[in-house]
């Protein structure tokens, strides 16, 4: 139902072009299309919204967006987990008891919060980016309310540039934030690449978990 994508042009920069030209129709179709990226691709000439923004600031819109869905209380809690008490504590600028939250199928988002996003508002990020606050306000509630059916992109030209990883780590946690992980509409991915006889099993180095594989609700 949502699609943010980071520099993603599947249109123009993909081996399989016929099938994405008819694929991202579908997708606009059913779903709104953010692209975000320095220049206006073939790909975000045809999404709902394109945002322009200047190399290696992506991250600064990623942690923007995470900010204000925790803020707006707008994650996805059946993936990511709630306040024990049911009242939203994530208050710009203030630190939160990590405690007071019930990790479900993440792991240290509070440790996150206090570390970084406490102070990552869209104000902040306009001011880094030039991309308007009220934009990426409007982002996150979109995201908020596509959940879990949301899929976040991000391309090489996003992350491969100094402290890129972290950029990367950034972008991605979005799916997580909003529920889009190994779920219908999400990011499920998939491995269609056939292996030969010589590639070693991998059922040694499973944990209980992963042996259940699709079974269990949630890896």
């Amino acid at each position: 139902k949502f699609v943010l994508s980071f520099g993603a042009d599947p249109i123009a920069n993909n081996r399989q072009v016929s099938y994405y030209s008819k694929t991202w129709g579908d997708a606009l179709d059913h779903a709104k299309v953010v692209v975000v990226d320095p220049r206006l691709s073939v790909s975000a000439s045809k999404a709902h919204k394109w945002i322009p923004i200047e190399p290696s600031q992506d991250s600064v819109l990623a942690l923007a967006i995470a900010h204000v869905a925790l803020v707006e209380g707008v994650w996805h809690k059946p993936f990511v987990g709630d306040f024990k008490t049911g009242n939203n504590q994530f208050i710009a600028g203030q630190d939160v008891d990590s405690d007071a939250f019930a990790d479900k199928h993440t792991h240290g988002l509070v440790d996150w919060w206090n570390l970084t996003l406490k102070d990552c508002t869209p104000e902040w990020a306009e001011s880094i980016s030039n991309i308007p606050a009220a934009t990426i306000i409007q982002i996150a509630k979109d995201m908020g309310q596509a959940a879990p059916a949301v899929q976040v992109w991000t391309s090489r030209g996003a992350v491969m540039h100094t402290r890129g990883t972290y950029t990367s780590l950034a972008c991605h946690a979005l799916n997580g934030l909003f529920g889009g992980i190994d779920s219908k509409g999400g990011v499920f991915p998939a491995n269609k690449i056939k292996l030969n006889k010589k590639f070693p099993d991998s059922k040694p180095y499973l944990d209980a978990i992963a042996k259940k594989g699709v079974k269990h609700p949630k890896i």
